[in-house]
């Protein structure tokens, strides 16, 4: 069931965890992955929502959204597809910068209802490799849904 918190942003459950997200406009949909809680819009979002709905989704372990110790972090394909269905989205665009444009990507892998993605930031061959791999694992500070992130965007074709 989705809620709305006085944050702003409006939370939908997805395999047991909330994913939090933020609509605004109207008419074709653009999904923008979001990994962080501030700001709470991205830039572009002012400038697209008089002719495009922007859905700025934060999948779980990212965000507002929840932080469960253990998830399938790697799920955000799932999630996304929760969300726009809960608002009733047919066709989306998705949007992502950086690590962002990976989840974009998994979001829009094989995804019959995905008209487009725009990257920016990256490049999505051959990343992460295997030394960037090891340094993630090594990294005390980062956080496990960001890890696990990585391990799941290593699977993705």
């Amino acid at each position: 069931m989705g809620s709305v918190r006085d944050d702003g942003h409006r939370r939908l459950e997805v395999d047991g965890a909330a994913v939090a997200y933020r609509s605004a406009g109207a008419g074709p949909a653009i999904v923008m992955i979001k990994n962080n809680r501030r700001p709470l819009d991205f830039g572009p979002v002012e400038l697209l929502t008089d002719r495009f709905r922007v859905l700025q989704i934060q999948p779980v372990g990212f965000g507002a959204s929840d932080r469960p110790e253990e998830y399938a972090f790697g799920s955000i394909d799932r999630q996304v597809l929760a969300v726009l269905d809960h608002e009733g989205v047919a066709e989306f665009v998705a949007w992502g910068f950086s690590q962002m444009a990976f989840m974009a990507a998994m979001a829009t892998r094989g995804n019959e209802r995905a008209r487009g993605l725009i990257l920016g930031g990256t490049s999505l061959i051959g990343h992460p490799n295997d030394a960037t791999m090891r340094r993630l694992e090594r990294e005390p500070r980062l956080p496990k849904a960001s890890l696990e992130f990585w391990r799941a965007s290593r699977r993705f074709d």
